[in-house]
């Protein structure tokens, strides 16, 4: 075995536990518009992901220059369109799961997602673009700390597609409305 093939195991080994770990990952392609995952994690847990995009015509002169000038919007390349999140649903045993906003905000034209468990958490791994416009984000959702059954995003990790073992946003979620008694 050369070294590539252990750099490659070793990948597998941080990108995918789950399934490292006998839980095989639920898996899905996008489809048109839509991009579902719906099964059973870890022999009891149902959950089902759905995102819903909304067709988009290429940008004007002036929202690719705004775009092309924010070093902060990812998937910003697109000449011919893109594909914004219009929806996301997340349900684990029926009940949703509490998405911020910003969480997928700037998530464009995702084609596969896995979900799989890991421990006590559930991780959604999406990917999309093409080439250098390529992203994987992942999220960890966790059972909320305050509300019995609830559960919450509280934690987003960006890679880019072609530099896959470097982190290029980390985002924590805290004050969310699962956590207080608003």
């Amino acid at each position: 075995m050369q070294w590539g093939s252990y750099s490659f195991l070793l990948a597998m080994t941080l990108t995918m536990p789950g399934v490292l770990q006998g839980s095989p990952p639920l898996e899905g392609t996008a489809k048109g518009n839509t991009l579902v995952l719906e099964g059973t994690l870890g022999g009891s847990t149902r959950m089902k992901v759905q995102f819903d995009m909304n067709p988009t015509q290429g940008p004007t002169e002036t929202e690719r220059k705004t775009m092309n000038a924010n070093p902060f919007s990812w998937m910003k390349d697109r000449e011919n369109g893109f594909n914004p999140l219009a929806k996301v649903q997340i349900q684990i045993n029926g009940v949703f799961v509490l998405i911020p906003q910003s969480a997928f905000a700037d998530i464009f034209d995702p084609t596969k997602a896995k979900a799989w468990k890991e421990k006590n958490a559930y991780v959604l791994a999406v990917e999309g673009g093409d080439a250098a416009a390529s992203y994987q984000v992942k999220f960890r959702i966790l059972p909320s700390r305050h509300r019995k059954g609830q559960y919450q995003i509280v934690e987003r990790v960006w890679r880019h597609g072609e530099f896959p073992t470097e982190v290029w946003e980390r985002t924590t979620y805290h004050n969310t409305r699962w956590d207080s008694d608003i």
